[in-house]
């Protein structure tokens, strides 16, 4: 074996099993058992063929969500016809649906609020290596103890250990790539660039805890001349990256099209976006309602983030504040200067405490956002705007913050 591509439909109660393999010696079979809680609950025997696909029926699905992180045992052989094994592999599957419908997105069929945070996976001993295993399970139960239900997992292809653990804790997440400072107008980058986010989308694939594929990051320099990757003549290569967009968006739902496509978080977004993502970071509560509702005739219609030669237009998807916050906040001395947003030096976990509320607020109340981001889960290199410390110690009590982070909107089931 290979790999085998997992897909689940809850509405049909199944799993969809497509291996791979290496090699197949003529007359074996693949053997396929679904276990729950060490019972098997539907096993299957077929030829082993390539690319082929298996779909198996689960009666009385138990099924993956924040709540019930609840994982099936899965266990594949390879076998001849007098049972002889060849090889074998042991796995799991979470059963669940993640889709966008309007502008919410919906977790096996019910509305879910998204209460993320911006993990970056940095950490003092190894900076974007994980010290252990320990450890990416822990970053995950710390979101978690101060009210998010999942992250963005920026600028990085993350362990892929850390979606087994967000798969068993039950978090959400965006999966994504380090695309900043790519130089777009070279066909070679763009080529590149496609195969390797095809090889993260084939690897993760089968993880439950991954809810959308969002390749991109701040696409603010796209015909954005203030910016040094743009300062070759965007006029002239605009049609050639938005033609590698559309062309990324189509590999990624031809590879999954269970997953929304969110083309980019922040700014710019191509016209094949199911999501529709800003970065709002602003000094008070004020300033972010004004620049989410620009237009004062028309509370409805959005802000959006354009470039001079990209116009970005609201057409109701999801709208998220994908980053805002970023509020520094030191709570002892630290040898190395950071930064945080908008130049604002907080004094105490009360005042802490009181930025990230008055933010969050506007952002649950109002009825067109789909959910938010806040920047981010720890401190890391240059940047003190962290709910953590970069050593994982604690800016603000536990409980006061997951009583800002994990309040949802009435509408939303999760």
């Amino acid at each position: 074996l290979k790999n085998c591509k997992l897909t689940t439909d809850i509405d049909n109660g199944t799993v969809t099993f497509v291996p791979t393999y290496y090699g197949v010696p003529a007359g074996k079979k693949l053997e396929i058992v679904v276990k729950g809680d060490g019972v098997e609950v539907a096993k299957q025997t077929v030829a082993c063929v390539s690319g082929a696909a298996t779909t198996i029926k689960i009666e009385n699905p138990r099924l993956w969500s924040t709540f019930d992180p609840y994982l099936y045992d899965i266990e594949l052989r390879m076998v001849d016809d007098a049972g002889n094994q060849y090889d074998y592999v042991e796995s799991y599957i979470g059963l669940r649906k993640f889709d966008i419908r309007g502008n919410r997105f919906y977790l096996n069929n019910k509305p879910i609020y998204l209460r993320w945070v911006l993990d970056q996976g940095f950490y003092p001993d190894g900076v974007w290596t994980s010290p252990s295993d320990e450890a990416l399970r822990h970053d995950i139960e710390m979101s978690m103890a101060v009210g998010f239900n999942g992250a963005r997992l920026h600028q990085k292809v993350f362990e892929e250990r850390f979606h087994y653990w967000a798969d068993k804790l039950g978090y959400i997440t965006s999966a994504e790539y380090c695309s900043w400072g790519c130089n777009w107008k070279l066909p070679e980058a763009q080529f590149n660039f496609m195969n390797e986010w095809r090889d993260c989308i084939e690897r993760d694939f089968s993880h439950p805890s991954i809810v959308m594929w969002t390749p991109l990051n701040e696409t603010v320099w796209v015909g954005n001349e203030a910016c040094d990757i743009a300062a070759f003549e965007w006029g002239k290569h605009v049609p050639s990256y938005v033609n590698f967009v559309k062309q990324l968006g189509e590999i990624t739902k031809a590879l999954d099209p269970t997953r929304p496509w969110h083309d980019t978080s922040g700014y710019v977004h191509v016209d094949n976006c199911e999501i529709v993502s800003v970065h709002y970071y602003m000094p008070s509560p004020e300033s972010l309602r004004d620049i989410m509702h620009p237009d004062k005739e028309n509370p409805n219609k959005l802000g959006t983030q354009s470039s001079k030669f990209i116009k970005c237009e609201y057409n109701g998807q999801p709208y998220f504040v994908d980053e805002w916050g970023g509020f520094k906040y030191v709570p002892k001395a630290v040898n190395v200067e950071g930064w945080g947003y908008n130049g604002i030096n907080i004094k105490s976990p009360e005042e802490f405490a009181k930025y990230i509320e008055d933010q969050a607020e506007v952002m649950r109340l109002d009825e067109c956002v789909a959910g938010h981001c806040y920047t981010q889960l720890t401190d890391v290199e240059q940047e003190q705007n962290g709910v953590y410390t970069y050593e994982r110690e604690d800016k603000a009590p536990a409980e006061v913050l997951k009583a800002i982070f994990g309040k949802k909107p009435d509408w939303s089931e999760f």
